[in-house]
Order: C-alpha cells, then structure tokens, then sequence
C-alpha cells in the first residue's frame, strides 16, 4: 500500500500534467485561430476588399471633403464681395449727397423728390450725369445689379440668423423709393423749387442712409 505522503505527490503530479496539457491545447487554439485569420487576410478576396471597397471609401470620404471644402471658400468669397460692393454703394450715396446737403445750403434750387431720387439711383448704380452713366461699383458683375438683389443674395449666403437684418434693409429701403415717389406726386414742377423742402430731402435721405450703413450685417473692411 502506497503511503498517503506518496498518494498526494502522486495526485498533484497529475493534476499538474492536466493544467499543462490544457494550456498546451489552448496555445494551438489561439495559434490556429491566428493563422486562419493571416491566411483570410492573405486571400484574393481580402486584398480585393481592402483595395477596393475600403480604399475606395476612402478616397470617396477625401474627395466629398475637399470639394465641400472648395464650395464653403466659393461661398464665403462671393458672401465677401457681396457685402463690399453693398457698404461701398452705401458710402457713395452718403457721401453724394452729403455734398447735395451743402449745395442746397448755398443756395442751390432743387426739388425733394430729386433728392430722394438720387440717394435711391446711387445704391441701384444707375445714376447720370449730363445723360451718361456713371459707374459706382466694385465689381463689374454686379454693375447691373439692383441694391435689392444684392441684399437678397447676400441673404440667401448668410444664413437664416441674417432674416432680420434683411428685412430691416429692404424696408428702408423701399421707404426711401417710397418717399421719392410720394414727393414728386406732390410736386409742381412747372413751379419754382423749394429750397427748404429740397434741403429737408436731402438730409432725410442721409439718415436713411445712415441706417443702412450702421446695419452690421454687410459692414466689411475695405
């Protein structure tokens, strides 16, 4: 009969060699499962799916980047050039009739609806001088345009938080061509000018101006 100190070691040398032959089986598990994935990796299938599918994507994800990428810079360009050329006709009408102000303070005869009239054809660049035209904008493609298409389409570049700031513009806007419509309704023009009234134009149509100037929405440092 086997001592009980010999039956232990016995039983503890087996369980031993069982701990080990699972690790062992556990090694060629994971070794196995490794080479099956290499060998997936490695396969025609594979390489096709990662040139392919993946890379494709990729270079899809990239492309949708830099083209969005050029259209925002596009955008915010003309958003750029739209506001210069709608603060520059706003500064020329100021100032245009900043020296009718002083015309009319020297004496000069004039009519309100001529007053209200020239700020108004100052931001649309249609006005003459003598009959022949006189170009005010920055940009040649805008040279046509009407004050209120440009602030339109600024609008439509700037965002919904602008509608206000819009709005407000168009208003004046309108109140101006409004004002030079209603004046000259009321006017004789067979009669002789009113100094005064035409002084009292001239300044309103400052401070109308002055309005559309202090908008933030298309102020730009030129």
């Amino acid at each position: 009969m086997l001592q009980i100190d010999e039956k232990n070691r016995i039983r503890d040398e087996e369980i031993f060699r069982q701990e080990i032959r699972r690790e062992i089986e556990v090694l060629k598990t994971n070794s196995s499962s490794g080479k099956r994935i290499w060998s997936l990796l490695n396969s025609s299938f594979a390489l096709w799916f990662l040139s392919s599918v993946v890379l494709g994507s990729l270079t899809a994800a990239v492309t949708t980047f830099n083209a969005r990428s050029v259209r925002e810079a596009q955008r915010a360009e003309i958003q750029r050039r739209l506001n210069t050329e709608i603060s520059s006709r706003i500064q020329a009408s100021k100032a245009a009739m900043r020296v009718e102000e002083q015309k009319l303070e020297r004496g000069q005869q004039s009519h309100p609806s001529w007053e209200f009239s020239t700020a108004w054809h100052y931001l649309n660049n249609t006005f003459t001088y003598d009959g022949a035209p006189v170009d005010f904008s920055i940009y040649p493609e805008y040279q046509k345009r009407s004050f209120q298409s440009l602030v339109y389409e600024l609008s439509t570049l700037a965002g919904r938080e602008t509608l206000p700031a819009i709005l407000d513009a168009q208003r004046t806007f309108r109140n101006l061509e409004q004002l030079a419509d209603q004046a000259e309704v009321g006017e004789d023009q067979s009669s002789p000018a009113d100094k005064n009234a035409a002084l009292a134009a001239a300044r309103k149509s400052i401070e109308i101006l002055q309005h559309l100037q202090s908008n933030s929405f298309w102020q730009t440092p030129l």
